[in-house]
């Protein structure tokens, strides 16, 4: 991993590298007989610049045991978050909802997160992650049938955009969890992150709105001004510690 965070970034010194979720650093720490701080540490002199906030789910252990057992433990998300904003990368952060979690779950997360950006100010942008019940164990044991509404999706946007206000600005939705028409919801209820363009195969769900794993330009604008935005493509290098994009306030955020 070493080698390949060097050679990518001896090849492309102008990227900004952002790789290894929190998950992935602990599985990789226990592999190497170490610890997530060592792994952090090494792959910064490497040249890493962020970590994906997933693996994130909801920060609750009793509820991660049911969900995603397999994974870390809050603490150690935190953790790994925690010492990646103190060694100068950024991250994102995300939720997983629209499952078995609660409102009190909801609220907990929200505020580990909220109270980490307070403390590190590495936080870039707060993902929403609709939960997709399609071949998961929950659907299997018939806990969880559906995945959450549209309006639950815009409830809980319009909630992120007010409890984090300044300290997070950049509210993430991502069309493949949605569809395009649900991404463009839940802007119009206060996000302001549209993500990537490109997706991961694997990670689609809604039909692609045009047979491709990529949303056109051409398609995207014209959608965004029916409700009154406009575009803003942002550089990913501009991402940094404590200077989060600025906006104007009828611009969505493209990364």
């Amino acid at each position: 991993h070493v080698e390949l965070i060097r050679n990518l970034k001896t090849e492309f010194p102008q990227i900004l590298l952002q790789a290894y979720s929190p998950s992935e650093i602990h599985f990789i720490a226990k592999r190497a007989r170490t610890t997530p701080f060592d792994v952090l540490k090494k792959f910064r002199a490497a040249g890493l610049d962020s970590l994906p906030g997933e693996s994130a789910d909801i920060l609750n252990d009793k509820i991660r045991k049911k969900i995603c057992p397999e994974k870390l433990r809050t603490n150690d998300w935190i953790d790994i978050i925690r010492n990646a904003h103190r060694m100068g990368m950024t991250t994102t952060a995300s939720i997983l909802f629209g499952h078995i979690e609660n409102e009190i779950h909801i609220c907990e997360h929200l505020e580990i997160i909220k109270t980490l950006q307070k403390e590190t100010g590495g936080f870039t942008s707060f993902e929403l992650l609709p939960f997709l019940p399609k071949g998961s164990p929950l659907l299997a044991k018939k806990k969880v049938t559906v995945g959450p509404a549209q309006d639950q999706i815009d409830k809980m946007v319009a909630v992120s955009r007010l409890f984090f206000g300044k300290t997070i600005p950049n509210i993430r939705v991502d069309w493949t969890k949605m569809g395009l028409n649900g991404a463009i919801k839940a802007i119009s209820a206060g996000a302001n992150d549209l993500g990537t363009l490109t997706i991961d195969a694997h990670e689609i769900h809604a039909a692609s709105t045009s047979g491709k794993l990529t949303m056109p330009m051409n398609m995207l604008r014209p959608a965004l001004s029916k409700v009154g935005k406009t575009l803003q493509e942002i550089d990913p290098r501009r991402l940094r510690v404590n200077t989060p994009v600025k906006a104007n306030r009828e611009d969505l955020i493209l990364v």
